[in-house]
């Protein structure tokens, strides 16, 4: 409902505000529930660098 309404109001307003009105509300679904275990990440590339090079005798 949130796409295709315009409000910062919570579910439980919503549906509240919709009972208000006489409408019956018989279930909700809340898809993003099913994914709150899911954590996001990015991988950025990274850069190779030699372990040595000839002006450096150890590790740089």
């Amino acid at each position: 409902m949130k796409d295709h309404l315009d409000t910062g109001a919570t579910l439980d307003e919503i549906t509240d505000a919709l009972t208000d009105l006489g409408l019956e509300v018989k279930g909700v679904e809340n898809p993003a529930a099913r994914l709150a275990d899911f954590t996001l990440g990015n991988a950025t590339p990274t850069r190779l660098y030699p372990i040595s090079t000839p002006s450096c005798r150890t590790p740089c």
